[in-house]
């Protein structure tokens, strides 16, 4: 376990951990400057390995790990998904949608693959090593507000804004 305490200053969100538990991604927001960073840990020690300055203007909202820990995927409130090495914080690339639907949500696949719901009710596959898109997938349900795949990867839901939810078999 590891604490920095009400006093140190900061306030944390948006964690996000690695599936063998080794590895934690969290924005950390620092309440005297006002600087939000990206802070990769180690999940037992609490040890930062990495830091990925945030930009003011574009917050991250939503962080995720590849399912092997190599990879951290930030999403901020846009069309494009960052991605970066998960050792080192160094930038990899981008997933970049079209159009001006905003990305409103992100999840791993088991097996690597990143799905990203939008604001047009649309789900992207992405191949995360190359940053390059699969799949898309619309069941012209609406608005999207998350996307999840199953432990074992079987299966994955979407979720609107106005409470529908579509399961698909992966």
């Amino acid at each position: 376990d590891w604490f920095e305490g009400p006093d140190g200053g900061s306030w944390f969100k948006i964690p996000a951990i690695s599936a063998e538990g080794s590895t934690l991604a969290v924005a950390r927001r620092d309440c005297s400057t006002g600087r939000e960073t990206v802070e990769i840990r180690d999940a037992a020690t609490g040890e930062v390995r990495a830091q990925i300055r945030s930009d003011p203007a574009d917050p991250a909202c939503q962080l995720a790990l590849s399912a092997d820990g190599s990879r951290l995927f930030v999403r901020p409130n846009g069309r494009a998904v960052r991605v970066h090495d998960a050792s080192t914080g160094a930038p990899l690339g981008e997933l970049v949608h079209p159009g001006r639907p905003y990305v409103t949500a992100v999840a791993v696949h088991p097996r690597g693959p990143v799905a990203c719901a939008r604001t047009d009710g649309t789900v992207t596959l992405w191949d995360a090593e190359a940053c390059q898109p699969l799949q898309v997938l619309d069941w012209k349900a609406g608005r999207l507000a998350s996307v999840a795949f199953s432990p074992d990867g079987s299966l994955a839901a979407a979720g609107t804004q106005d409470g529908k939810v579509v399961v698909w078999d992966v």
